[in-house]
């Protein structure tokens, strides 16, 4: 996800998740998301909107990443 500095600090990536969200529950139970270890915004936003960490996750590039899930229902 990026957003670029006219829409940083208005809450974008919250209405962003919670579509997301509010989507994939009509589907299934659990989402899984990773990032990049480095990507502390994306982190503050996984934490904010309560995901749980779940491990490291290694992508095909051979790149560690860090992996979230959350229950949807």
């Amino acid at each position: 996800m990026a957003i670029g500095d006219a829409g940083q600090g208005r809450g974008l990536s919250n209405g962003i998740f919670q579509d997301i969200e509010s989507y994939f529950a009509q589907k299934l139970s659990l989402v899984r998301i990773d990032t990049h270890r480095e990507n502390k915004a994306m982190q503050r936003i996984l934490k904010k909107r309560n995901y749980r960490y779940a491990g490291v996750i290694q992508v095909a590039d051979g790149t560690d990443r860090d992996g979230f899930e959350k229950e949807l229902r």
